[in-house]
């Protein structure tokens, strides 16, 4: 079953293939056709689902000397694939507009707190509209995604990006018994969020028999699962007890192996699961990727060997300290073992208090509560922490 599904993956990219040497074709041609690009561009991102799922499929069936190298081989691939949908993206939209250079680099100045900035990759969302919601979840959408190389068009996105987030930490983050709440931002209209509840059911299944042939990494998983329930990260629900049109939504998660005596496994949930391959959306899909404000690391390590005391911290489990509001917990539900250390207990089902790492949008979170903190607890050295924070780090002098 493993050999045929690496002859299908195998298959797959080889049309992948075919379809990037198109790409090369058009990028040398000097008459783009927009309607080309745009066709181009959806098959190589079905192809890129497609394969995404054998991947997840393949791991399931492979043995457990032979994970590792599988999951480097696979991440390599779909790094590179990632980097050339970008590129395909870019052309798009530089012949669409017919102002954008399709090599050219933009470098988007987020934080007015850095001296400098790192070119942010994503798709940003150029306007973003606060819509009103009948749920307690606040939803926001945008109109369009745009890049431009005009110094004009980069302030409207700086400064539409400030008022986003400005809306967001006022409307969707709040301070509830002594700890931030915060809310997904969703999509307004996004599309069907399947449950996802058969495949993760699945893979955790998998994940607990591979374990148990090394039951020390299984002990290991099950005590950080433990550790997180007794810590308030994440809590049991029963599966009947759910109100009406509650948005459900299963998140499989598997171990990820590493060199450390004190830390031998860590948790990966998988945010980007799909039903099948053919399923339109998971649930990244439905959350809006908005960019960070992140000052320049290398600005940042600078500045840092200046002055005579070097000081350095960090947010211990940053994500997981941001309490999830209460109406999106039900989208980050996962299985585990009702005794989390024991793999002969019933399989029940488990969701997230906090805000999880796997999802797109939790690092804007993070950033969003911060910054609210920090602007609300103004000090002398208000001005030193954001210019010298990175995502939960602080890396300062003086």
């Amino acid at each position: 079953m493993e050999a045929k599904m690496k002859a299908v993956r195998a298959g797959h990219k080889g049309a992948v293939t075919k379809l990037l040497r198109k790409f090369e074709e058009i990028q040398q041609s000097s008459e783009a056709d927009y309607e080309e690009i745009s066709t181009l561009l959806e098959a190589v991102t079905q192809k890129k689902r497609i394969l995404e799922n054998i991947n997840e499929k393949i791991l399931e069936q492979t043995s457990d000397e032979d994970v590792a190298g599988e999951i480097q081989d696979s991440d390599e691939y779909m790094y590179n694939l990632e980097y050339k949908l970008r590129q395909i993206t870019k052309l798009a939209k530089s012949v669409q507009n017919q102002s954008l250079p399709a090599n050219e680099s933009i470098s988007l100045n987020l934080n007015p707190h850095a001296d400098n900035f790192i070119p942010n990759t994503q798709s940003v969302p150029s306007t973003f509209i606060s819509q009103p919601s009948t749920s307690a979840n606040q939803q926001y959408t945008h109109s369009s995604n745009s890049r431009s190389s005009s110094s004009t068009n980069s302030d409207n996105t700086n400064t539409e990006l400030e008022e986003f987030q400005t809306i967001y930490e006022n409307s969707s983050v709040s301070f509830l018994d002594n700890k931030y709440v915060a809310k997904l931002p969703w999509k307004t209209n996004h599309p069907p969020l399947p449950s996802n509840k058969a495949v993760a059911f699945r893979r955790t299944e998998n994940v607990i028999r591979r374990l148990s042939k090394e039951p020390q990494l299984l002990q290991k998983y099950g005590e950080i699962i433990e550790e997180q329930e007794k810590r308030g990260f994440i809590e049991k629900v029963e599966e009947d007890l759910v109100k009406p049109n509650t948005k459900l939504h299963y998140i499989p998660h598997h171990a990820v192996k590493k060199d450390s005596a004190t830390t031998p496994i860590r948790i990966v949930y998988d945010c980007s699961c799909r039903q099948t391959p053919d399923t339109a959306s998971l649930i990244n899909d439905c959350l809006l990727n908005v960019p960070p404000k992140l000052n320049d690391v290398t600005a940042i390590l600078l500045r840092f060997r200046m002055n005579k005391y070097a000081v350095c911290t960090d947010i211990e489990k940053a994500f997981l300290n941001v309490g999830l509001d209460i109406e999106d917990r039900d989208v980050t539900r996962f299985f585990w073992l009702s005794n989390p250390t024991d793999p002969s207990s019933c399989i029940t089902t488990y969701r997230f208090k906090s805000v999880l790492f796997g999802a797109t949008c939790s690092p804007f979170i993070l950033n969003a509560v911060l910054s609210k903190h920090i602007n609300n607890h103004q000090t002398e050295f208000t001005d030193n922490l954001m210019r010298d924070l990175y995502v939960d780090n602080i890396v300062s002098w003086f």
